[in-house]
């Protein structure tokens, strides 16, 4: 797709995700959010698909490759890029940013994006590792085509 194209599909679904948003206090700019968005999506879809020398990218890499925006808006940045996902049908693609270190798993806040179920959100902690491990496969498969 052309780059015109690809910012008019996104500046769309964008829109349809701001919408479930009402309600929900944000603490970066839209313009903001949306940069922040776009680039994070483009760098993960990378990592999905195989382009990267590594399976997963840790927050502090895709932090450095955005340009920002930092430690404290990372997560409402991977929240908008999960819901744009799931209104799309797809595999929730922030399952492969990970801790750098020891766990090498999710952060504490991927447990809690809006479009996790609630029998994800409350579930054991074996569970939600199962349920990351499934993602992680699914989003493989999926971007891998």
């Amino acid at each position: 797709l052309g780059v015109n194209t690809r910012r008019r599909k996104m500046k769309t679904v964008l829109q349809f995700c701001h919408h479930c948003m009402e309600g929900k206090q944000m603490a970066l700019r839209k313009e903001t959010l949306e940069k922040y968005v776009s680039l994070a999506s483009d760098i993960l879809k990378e990592v999905a698909r195989g382009k990267r020398k590594d399976r997963f990218i840790t927050y502090e890499e895709l932090m450095h490759e955005m340009g920002g925006p930092g430690r404290g808006y990372i997560a409402e940045v991977l929240d908008e890029v999960s819901c744009i996902e799931h209104a799309n049908g797809r595999p929730l693609i922030t399952a492969l940013v990970i801790h750098k270190g020891i766990d090498s798993r999710p952060g504490y806040g991927f447990w809690y994006i809006r479009v996790l179920p609630d029998s994800i959100k409350n579930a054991s902690d074996y569970d939600k590792i199962s349920f990351w491990q499934q993602e992680c496969e699914r989003i493989w498969r999926y971007w891998g085509k």
